[in-house]
């Protein structure tokens, strides 16, 4: 009877360690299960924080693309005002020269106006001569 005792009180004692050690296994996986989820926690918020800057960067790219957009469209702008410009100064240039022309047909025409009086009164003199 003493030695079932002896075994029960072993047993005993066995299951007593066994427990304690599982009791610690325990724990220490509580505390590691309570880091694992503070580990996610803080790389969720990572994530989360992630994805905020990169819907802000991408926000900031589209609205310097729009710009990029309006500045080549001024750009377009500028260089058909600048072409405008150059043809009217064309225009201009082509009109000063057919002023210029019209003037001085103008000039030769009264000329030949001029001569052509002289040169019907020296044929009408020249005719008034051979009549006498």
């Amino acid at each position: 009877m003493a030695d079932e005792k002896n075994k029960v009180i072993d047993e005993k004692l066995k299951l007593e360690k066994s427990l304690n050690e599982y009791q610690i296994i325990c724990d220490k996986m509580k505390a590691e299960f309570k880091n694992l989820k503070e580990s996610e926690d803080y790389y969720r918020n990572q994530s989360m924080n992630a994805n905020n800057k990169l819907q802000e960067y991408e926000k900031h790219y589209r609205e310097l693309s729009d710009k990029c957009v309006a500045l080549e469209r001024q750009k377009i702008s500028q260089n058909d005002i600048k072409e405008m410009e150059n043809e009217l100064m064309s225009y201009r240039i082509q009109q000063k020269k057919s002023e210029m022309r019209i003037g001085s047909l103008g000039q030769q025409l009264e000329q030949k106006i001029i001569e052509n009086k002289e040169l019907s009164e020296m044929v009408d003199e020249l005719i008034a001569k051979v009549r006498k």
